[in-house]
């Protein structure tokens, strides 16, 4: 399903599946480090019908390069690659096509089973020669899985963003409508989930915020939570609460403090699951106003565990009075 919708060029499909081929082409590269193959290896692959015109396109361009629009299977056992040709003839319209692929299976990315190799959409080879296997009566083409796109370009950063402008400006090219619409509907998600006030977050990671408030302690944390989730954003509100509050010139009595950072997390984080996922932050203070209370932690906290401990500044110290809540007993109480 998802090569036919690569090879109709069509960006309405292609939009759909991008959260599939995201997660597909990272769990290849995942696999690929874990199976640690340092080898080279010999892969076939066959096509019981190329088009005479496509089959001349690539005889006459050796030397050249051609690019996967799929993800494809290939094998390192020729008879099982041969099977797959079974019953196909040469006609004039028509070749029968074995590719031959020569991959450094270290520097590829790819899935390495028994004698399966799936190779990732993108994967660029180069043509090598052209000849007519006369024992199976096949057209062999020969190709070599390379590494030059990433030689030319530099690291895979700069690969993947040089291909993403070269792709969108193609794209745009083809499908100006499609790709206006796409453009449109991204910004008003981000006003629908960020409004103006959003761009505070980049004074906030720059310390060149020039106030602060409880409220705004809220909607920081509102923002990491809702655009990173909490397994990244967690780490990304200390590391740069701690940063500004530390380096701030707002006033000396605004200080750091590890628990009450994770207590507002925490409540947040609640009220974020608790709540519809398509509200803005205004939206969501209207519908979780207790968490304006800037003393709420009292009703956890004994002040002196909390605001007289030297210790609570530095490291998680846990509330005296009553637990902190979680999804798992917020509901339990219903």
């Amino acid at each position: 399903m998802v090569n036919r919708a690569f090879r109709t060029e069509n960006i309405t499909l292609w939009y759909l599946f991008r959260f599939y081929l995201i997660d597909l082409c990272k769990q290849l590269e995942l696999i690929h480090k874990e199976q640690n193959i340092q080898t080279s290896l010999i892969l076939y692959c066959g096509q019981s019908r190329m088009s005479i015109n496509e089959f001349n396109y690539l005889k006459s361009n050796i030397g050249s390069f051609i690019l996967a629009n799929g993800f494809f299977s290939s094998t390192t056992d020729i008879q099982i690659a041969n099977s797959f040709l079974s019953g196909a003839i040469n006609t004039e319209d028509y070749k029968v096509i074995l590719f031959k692929i020569i991959v450094d299976i270290d520097k590829y990315v790819g899935y390495v089973g028994e004698c399966e190799i799936l190779l990732s959409i993108g994967s660029i080879f180069q043509i090598e020669n052209v000849d007519f296997n006369n024992e199976l009566n096949v057209w062999q083409i020969h190709i070599r899985a390379i590494e030059t796109i990433r030689k030319r370009y530099g690291n895979k950063d700069n690969i993947n963003l040089k291909i993403c402008n070269i792709s969108t400006i193609d794209l745009i090219n083809k499908n100006y409508e499609k790709a206006l619409e796409f453009s449109m509907n991204q910004l008003l998600w981000y006003k629908q989930y960020f409004p103006d006030c959003y761009l505070s977050i980049a004074k906030f990671e720059s310390c060149t915020l020039t106030c602060w408030s409880h409220k705004i302690h809220l909607h920081i944390t509102w923002l990491y939570l809702t655009r990173d989730g909490r397994r990244i954003g967690v780490n990304k509100i200390f590391d740069n609460m701690k940063n500004f509050l530390q380096s701030n010139q707002i006033s000396p009595i605004v200080k750091f403090h590890f628990t009450l950072t994770y207590f507002w997390i925490q409540m947040v984080d609640l009220a974020i699951a608790k709540n519809s996922k398509d509200l803005n932050f205004k939206e969501f203070i209207e519908k979780n106003s207790h968490l304006l209370n800037e003393n709420l932690f009292l009703d956890y906290y004994k002040k002196k565990t909390i605001l007289d401990n030297p210790a609570a500044q530095e490291q998680m110290v846990l509330p005296d009075i009553k637990p902190l809540p979680t999804l798992v007993t917020s509901n339990n109480k219903k």
